[in-house]
């Protein structure tokens, strides 16, 4: 394992996913105000949101090819019941960010200037 893989996630399987868990809530957390901001037509709070988006996404994305790089490593030593959390999470994940894009799709249009 790499330093970089260590330092994402811990070393214990259930640990790991307890971290992946709490980095996929996290994830969720941003979408929720990312959609809020949406709703709102607030710009300013849009564009801080994106920011901080960008950040957390791309230590979410470490952090799941990290946990994917030790699967075989883990199998049959985490807690099933996390798993099922994680998976459900990560469907509420998705969800939100297919909504939030449809949503942008449907407003970036409006905005264009026409030339």
């Amino acid at each position: 394992m790499t330093e970089a893989t260590q330092t994402l996630l811990p070393e214990a399987p259930n640990e790991a996913l307890k971290m992946l868990i709490k980095l996929t809530k996290e994830a969720i957390a941003v979408l929720e105000a990312e959609d809020e901001a949406i709703t709102r037509n607030d710009a300013v709070a849009f564009s801080v949101n994106e920011q901080n988006k960008m950040g957390r996404f791309d230590h979410y994305d470490k952090a799941c090819k990290a946990f994917a790089a030790r699967i075989d490593d883990m199998k049959g030593r985490v807690d099933v019941a996390l798993l099922d959390e994680l998976e459900a999470l990560q469907g509420t994940l998705k969800k939100n960010a297919e909504m939030n894009n449809v949503r942008l799709g449907a407003i970036l249009p409006k905005i264009r200037v026409s030339k």
